[in-house]
This record gives structure tokens, sequence and C-alpha cells, in this order.
């Protein structure tokens, strides 16, 4: 619409690239492949219009050259779009108890299951270690956890079920280590929210989720769909409150180097500006 409007620096930002680029433990249905043809093919005429496209993490970017939707010279690695850090100010970790939280929507993608698996496992042999869960589900995506299963892991009591919040920091400062062991993402607000508060994070090897984490320094990156190596890292940081305030410590300095938002807004100010 800008093009044919007739504006002349055209500037697109995309902040993931979504379901159709996340792969599955089951596969990609035939019907996933073909959408995901058609979104390649409707990305390569759209991006022939504009100047610069801004992406989250070099694994966007390289699926999109890979698929031929964009020139190289296009293309602009933002890294976080930012978070203000006046809000999210850290704060040492509680370790009596030990607690690990979960921030998202309860989908499938986002790594819920696997999430509530490790919690079990961790319940069996740990006491006192407490799980919470900050987020929505979602019934009109067959990818959510069902209200039903929901019920069932409350009444058992394997995990804290908050729901959904407007405001995360006051649970993050309540909360010894975050944890997102999804399937893909753009660049996640909420570890950066996490990190900035100073916690250790775990989250999986996968485009988005690894430009978060140095691994053994400020977190775990762990193996994508494994609720056991999940649950693994997780004995690290309960058999070791050390690491768990060492690596709140280096996640808040990555955070105030490379999240805050004053950052972010100059380099996009700046693109703006070339």
């Amino acid at each position: 619409a800008a093009y044919y409007a007739g504006v002349h620096k055209i500037i697109a930002m995309l902040e993931g690239l979504g379901f159709l680029f996340t792969e599955q433990p089951s596969g990609i249905p035939q019907k996933t492949k073909i959408l995901k043809r058609i979104q390649i093919l409707l990305y390569r005429i759209a991006f022939k219009k504009i100047n610069t496209l801004i992406v989250l993490n070099e694994d966007d970017r390289n699926d999109l050259l890979n698929a031929g939707c964009i020139e190289d010279r296009k293309v602009y690695v933002l890294g976080g779009i930012g978070i203000n850090l006046e809000h999210y100010k850290y704060s040492p970790p509680p370790l009596e108890p030990i607690s690990f939280i979960f921030i998202g929507r309860l989908l499938r993608e986002k790594g819920i299951y696997e999430f509530i698996a490790a919690a079990k496992n961790i319940k069996e042999r740990f006491e006192g270690v407490t799980f919470n869960v900050l987020g929505n589900i979602d019934p009109a995506n067959p990818g959510s956890l069902k209200q039903n299963e929901l019920d069932t892991i409350i009444k058992e009591e394997i995990i804290n079920y908050v729901g959904y919040v407007n405001d995360v920091s006051h649970w993050l400062s309540k909360s010894s280590v975050f944890v997102l062991p999804s399937y893909r993402e753009g660049f996640p607000r909420s570890t950066q929210e996490a990190m900035a508060i100073g916690r250790a994070v775990i989250t999986t090897d996968v485009p988005g989720c690894r430009d978060t984490v140095v691994n053994n320094s400020n977190g775990f990156l762990i193996q994508r769909w494994s609720s056991d190596a999940l649950a693994e890292a997780m004995e690290k940081f309960i058999l070791s409150k050390e690491l768990i305030r060492d690596c709140g410590k280096e996640s808040a300095r990555i955070a105030k180097e490379k999240f805050d938002t004053r950052i972010t807004n100059k380099k996009i100010i700046t693109i703006l500006l070339s």
C-alpha cells in the first residue's frame, strides 16, 4: 500500500516468522507446507517494494534469504525490540524455596507440555520446588493446553497457576529461574524482562531463544521438545543456589548492555535516517 501510495522510503519489520516456519516434533503437516509456500510467495512480492526489512534474529534473516524472499543488502538484524529497564529493575533471586516460572500462552509450541512434564519429574525427586505458570489457554488454537488438562495439573498441585497478568515483573521477582522451552520465537520479550530483573534462564536452542542465552553463563540452552533435558537443567539449578545467583547477575548485565529500549530506539532511528 505504501509503495502504490508513492512513499519513497519503505521500511518493514517482522517480529518473527511465526507458526508456518516452526518445526514440530510430529513433523510438518502437508497443509502447513502449502501455507508456508504461499507465505513465501507473498513475502517475495512484498519485499521487492521495500527498502529495508528489520528482523529480530539471524535465523529469521537466514531463512528468508534461503527462501529467496529478499536480497541480503535489504535485511537488518535488530535483536530485541527493547524494554524499559527502569520498570524491570534487578532484584536478588529468592532461593527458599527455589521456584521456576513459565510466562506465555499455554500452547504446545511455547513448550507448556515440556514444562509440565519436567515439573512432574522434579517434584517426584525434590521437595519444596515450585512452578509458577502465567498465561491463558487458547480454546481456538489446536495446540493449546485443554481446560481439563489444566484442571488436572492444578488439582495435582504440579504447578501454581496464576493465569494472565498485565505486569509480570512482580511474579518474576518472586521466582528463581525463568523457563521458556519454546519451539521458535522472534526475540522473546518475556526472556528480556526476566533477564533485566536478574533471573537465570533455561530456554531451547531454537531461533530467537538461542539469541538470549550464553550457555553456561546466564543459563542453559537445551534440546527442543525434550522435557528430560529441561528437567536436567532445572536440577543443576536446584543443586547449586550459587549458580542461580551467578547466572542471574550475568543476565542482568546482558540486559543492561543489549535490551535497553533507548539503545534499540537509537538503532531504529539510524535505520530510518540512513
